[in-house]
């Protein structure tokens, strides 16, 4: 017996050496301190660039249009700041406007033409599946069709000419408009010049002073000065970072809440003012070590097993960290929360870098510098012995088998070979198969007992096998999404007592008591059943929701007591609330009770709001405007299929409601003064409101305006959609009182509208919507003209498309029979300077356009007249106007003869034409 128990011991004690050669035994034993990000900035301060920036943007904006693409090298050594400034550029404003599509490729130093080509379609559409180059590039063909684009090749290392010819020269292919944009980010002065880009922007190093601004930016408050003994150690590291705004931004976050002795030592141990001795690399490596806990730092290395150059996904790597049990839950947050906490102090450190944000500004992906990538896997190899140094593997279908011993070490694998045997892979904890030839899960998988993370979602695989419960320390499970697929999840996935995020589709067949999975963070979707253990009760036991829920099959409740049952108002931690009842449903109704039952938390953690199918006559006290505390995290709100209601809840209150739409509301007939709401403290209606989207009111016949006097309302709106509003006759013009941001207005399937009334006529004053860019105006039977208010001053607006609107006889009262003097007036006022598309269609009593139309235009690119029968001549089109002209196309226009003082049609030599005209207008054309 004593043999034994020392045989035990000495094996206790091996295990225990083990794990702490692991780390296993900080993060069983030490969980992750509470800990806070220091400052509201998750990104590198971005200072010292402006120059750059307006260069580069007005590059991009001011491209010729002779030729298919322009490329723009950018140019600079490692940490110079070569992505930040290109991401800079690739969100504004501006440049957005300029190109139809923006694309962004991370390449890194494998130049495969085929994986970019694949990621720039990715970017562009939904398809996967398609692995020939062939398909892919017919693909990119047809979703870049008349569009203009910008793409970013990012961190680009290839010098192979013949690769580069085979890329531009495909590029080429598959591109149809002009005047696109190519920037490429490169440390590489030879690949600059291999690929002859319009023009080179070499990243020079900044100035001391933008680097101590930098720092002084990551260690102090914004309006706090820097102390002057602070101040002058401070230059001193500013001039060690040799101009590099990486290192400025990571030595920055070192010394925040760092006393002075530390910044001297800081200044004295790793700085160097010799440029010859200096190495970025010192640099990150003391902000690895300043990192808080074992645990994050083994987070911070891990991040290197993701592939060099790919995006990485908030919520994927959080699961996978979570999957190596790098954190535990502590007695304040949950393992997610410690997760997010442990990402905001990566990202402050410039460890980690925003990639992408969601519509409502969160972050949706990150990634890692190159530079940074290099430290976290030498971080990670040095923390692994020879048999634990290979963690992640991609296996294609091609791929070579993979041998025993390798297999059994892995912990990542991303798999799309089919006759992989998944039992060699004893210690995997992340399993993701990705291919239609996956049509069932491998039984082989039933024997991973260590698997954490299983993602089916690229996959054809409709039915989880009963031996799914096999998997017990299973945490997250990504269920096929393939619409050809209705996935059925068994019975025994109730007895997952560990997992915490089921990501499944709409149609997903769940199984009977989903309740007792009591440690759910993610269900995305839940439809009501009518039996035991599927009725909405199942909710009321997952209290740690996250994220999105969606509930569909509302009219299986039978009341607000059932559907108090779910405890909605009690998961504090929801995201986006989506509420269906089903459409079209007869017999009896009692959506207001069960809709007063599923009242939401009242923190502002809930951004979005969905209520579909909803067929009570009123909607609920906590929508009412005494409840607004409830909802004013709210950024989305859509209301559709509510055929009962009679009005619309109060929502002006809102403080940071940015989107609202309301679809099929069909027994709404007035937006009366109710739906305003008290507003704020300062009388401000719908504050934050940007987009508006009024869609099949069938009985919406009149706008009123608000009662309340010196009022603002919609001060930030950006777009108002209106279409099928069938009986509106009107559209009040106090909505434009206060647009100044207002640049898309589309209204289609209005036949009674006639007209808004006359607003401002020419003259010097202020612009009326200044920032117009987009009028569309489609099947509005009865409207005799656009009103003079949308067109009075528009600088912006570059888009005008107007169709089937039969009884309009010309475009605006005031822009129509102009003498010289008022043209000159028109000249002086910039009437539709920026105007690039010219579209009327089906406008059967239209007799003329305006004679200043193109009076002002530069950039004129598509001019589409059809079926116009009535129209006799175009207007002058001046030189500066045609030279822009892409493509003119006029058909349907039997009475047109000529264009007005046509002496100045240039030569066709410089530009692409298409025409499709009456034969009588080409005879004079061509003469």
């Amino acid at each position: 017996m004593s043999h034994t128990i020392k045989q035990i011991n000495a094996d206790f004690e091996s295990m225990n050496k083990r794990a702490t050669d692991l780390g296993l035994q900080r993060i069983l034993f030490k969980a992750p301190a509470h800990v806070h990000a220091s400052s509201d900035q998750t990104g590198p301060f971005f200072i010292g660039r402006d120059d750059d920036v307006s260069k580069l943007v007005y590059t991009l904006t001011h491209l010729p249009e002779d030729r298919i693409f322009f490329m723009v090298a950018l140019v600079g050594m490692g940490g110079m700041g070569k992505t930040t400034l290109a991401r800079k550029v690739f969100n504004d404003e501006r440049v957005k406007n300029q190109f139809g599509s923006l694309i962004w490729v991370n390449v890194s130093q494998t130049f495969d033409p085929i994986s970019i080509f694949s990621k720039i379609l990715l970017s562009l559409t939904t398809s996967d599946g398609v692995d020939s180059k062939e398909d892919i590039l017919k693909n990119l063909h047809e979703a870049l069709k008349s569009k203009t684009y910008l793409l970013v090749l990012d961190d680009v290392w290839n010098e192979d000419i013949p690769t580069w010819e085979d890329f531009l020269n495909s590029i080429v292919g598959v591109t149809s408009s002009e005047g696109n944009g190519i920037i490429i980010t490169t440390r590489s002065q030879k690949v600059a010049s291999i690929v002859d880009p319009f023009e080179v922007q070499i990243l020079n190093e900044l100035s001391d002073d933008d680097c101590w601004s930098i720092i002084k930016a990551r260690t102090f408050d914004r309006n706090e000065e820097a102390p002057l003994e602070f101040e002058t150690i401070g230059r001193k590291i500013a001039k060690g970072c040799h101009g590099l705004p990486l290192a400025a931004n990571v030595v920055g976050n070192v010394l925040n809440r760092k006393s002075k002795e530390e910044w001297r030592f800081i200044s004295e141990s790793w700085l160097s003012d010799d440029k010859n001795d200096f190495n970025i690399t010192k640099i990150l490596r003391m902000s690895y070590d300043q990192l808080s806990s074992p645990s994050l730092k083994e987070c911070f290395a891990y991040c290197s097993v993701f592939p060099e150059g790919r995006d990485i996904p908030k919520q994927e790597l959080i699961e996978l960290w979570m999957a190596e049990g790098f954190f535990q839950p502590n007695r304040i947050d949950d393992m997610e929360s410690v997760g997010n906490m442990f990402l905001n102090i990566l990202l402050q450190g410039s460890l980690l870098q925003v990639a992408e944000k969601d519509d409502h500004g969160n972050i949706s992906s990150f990634v890692m510098h190159e530079l940074v990538r290099d430290l976290a896997s030498s971080v990670l190899s040095n923390n692994l012995d020879e048999s634990t140094r290979m963690r992640y593997m991609f296996l294609k279908e091609e791929s070579s088998p993979i041998s025993k011993e390798r297999a059994q070490h892995l912990r990542i694998l991303e798999c799309e070979k089919s006759d992989t045997m998944f039992s060699d892979f004893k210690c995997l904890h992340n399993l993701t198969l990705s291919g239609d030839h996956y049509k069932e899960l491998p039984n082989s998988i039933r024997e991973l007992i260590s698997l954490r993370r299983l993602n089916i979602s690229n996959t054809r695989i409709g039915y989880l096998p009963e031996w799914i419960d096999k998997l017990h320390y299973l945490q997250t499970l990504r269920v096929c999404k393939s619409p050809l697929e209705r996935p059925i999840l068994p019975s025994t996935l109730s007895y997952l007592w560990n997992l915490r995020h089921l990501y499944i589709t709409w149609n997903t067949e769940l199984p009977a008591d989903i309740g007792r999975l009591t440690c759910l963070r993610t269900l995305t979707h839940f439809r009501v059943g009518k039996d035991k253990g599927y009725r909405i009760e199942e909710l009321g036991s997952l209290k740690h929701l996250k994220g999105k829920l969606e509930i569909s099959n509302l009219e299986k409740v039978c009341d607000k007591k059932e559907a108090l049952k779910a405890n909605i108002f009690e998961k504090s931690n929801l995201s986006e609330l989506v509420l269906k009842w089903e459409v079209g449903r007869e017999g009896e109704r009692n959506d207001e009770a069960v809709l007063e039952g599923l009242q939401p938390h009242s923190n502002e953690t809930l951004n979005k709001l969905t209520i579909s199918g909803f067929q009570g006559k009123r909607f609920p006290s906590w929508t009412e405007n005494e409840a607004v505390g409830r909802l004013e995290g709210l950024i989305e709100i859509t209301l559709s299929s509510c055929q009962q209601c009679k009005e619309i809840p109060a929502l002006g209150h809102l403080p940071n409601l940015k989107f609202l739409s309301l679809s099929m509301l069909s027994n709404v007939r007035s937006i009366n003064p109710s739906f305003y709401g008290t507003g704020s403290s300062d009388r401000v209606i719908f504050p934050a409101l940007e987009s508006i989207s009024l869609l099949n009111m069938a009985e919406l016949s009149e706008w009123t305006q608000i009662e309340f006097t010196n009022a603002v309302i919609f001060p930030r709106l950006q777009s108002l959609k209106m279409h099928h509003c069938d009986k509106l006759e009107l559209i009040p013009i106090w909505l434009f009182h206060n647009t100044d941001s207002l640049w898309e207005l589309d209204i289609r399937h209005c036949p009674k509208l006639r007209k808004v009334p006359n607003g401002v006529q020419f003259s010097n004053e202020g612009n009326v919507i200044p920032g117009l860019q987009s009028l569309k105006v489609y099947h509005c039977y009865g409207l005799e003209c656009v009103p003079n208010i949308l067109f009075h001053n528009t600088h912006s607006l570059s888009e005008l498309d107007i169709r089937h609107c039969p009884m309009m006889r010309k475009l605006s009262d005031g822009l129509h029979g102009m003498d010289e003097q008022e043209i000159e007036l028109a000249n002086d006022v910039k009437v539709f300077p920026a105007l690039k598309s010219l579209k009327m269609h089906h406008c059967y009593k239209l007799e003329s356009l305006p004679d200043c139309l193109f009076c002002n235009t530069h950039s004129l690119s598509e001019l589409d007249i059809r079926h116009c029968p009535m129209l006799k001549e175009l207007p002058a089109i001046g030189q500066h106007a045609l030279d822009s002209l892409e493509q003119m196309t006029i058909r349907g226009c039997r009475n047109l003869k000529s264009i007005a003082h046509p002496s100045s049609i240039p030569s066709y030599a410089s530009i692409v034409w298409r025409f499709v005209i009456a034969k009588s207008w080409w005879k004079w054309w061509s003469h």
